[in-house]
């Protein structure tokens, strides 16, 4: 995390902080770990903070955040992990990683303006409404 100079072309640190980008890494993946990864893992961590009886709802779960936020949700303590996505093969991705999606959202009744909580009490609504509790 930068303290300043965040926009800058080039910055300096000290070596003993720098990690190595893996053989078969590339540089965007690389960064897309440190940027996006890290932006889930602080949505999780300070700002829903799920637990066990509760459900995680990712918006945009196949974009770069979604992505770690369905993977990392689980590992964050939520009950379950409902995914929301533009196309089947964005829902199929998200399912995968174990997520459910919309489809089922609105079979079981959960989706839809106004819908109740559902059955496992609070819910956390995670990317456009960033860490919204509703």
């Amino acid at each position: 995390m930068a303290s300043s100079g965040g926009y800058a072309e080039y910055a300096t640190l000290d070596a003993a902080t720098a990690l190595p980008i893996p053989p078969g890494v590339s540089f965007a993946e690389a960064t897309t770990l440190t940027i996006q990864g890290l932006t889930a893992y602080a949505l999780l961590k300070f700002a829903a903070r799920p637990r066990p009886d509760e459900t995680v709802l990712v918006q945009a779960s196949a974009g770069g955040v979604g992505l770690f936020l369905v993977q990392l949700a689980k590992l964050h303590g939520a009950g379950r992990v409902i995914a929301l996505a533009s196309s089947r093969e964005k829902l199929d991705l998200v399912r995968r990683l174990g997520a459910r999606c919309r489809d089922r959202l609105q079979r079981e009744g959960l989706g839809g303006p106004g819908a109740p909580h559902g059955r496992q009490g609070r819910r956390h609504r995670l990317g456009n409404g960033l860490g919204r509790r509703g």
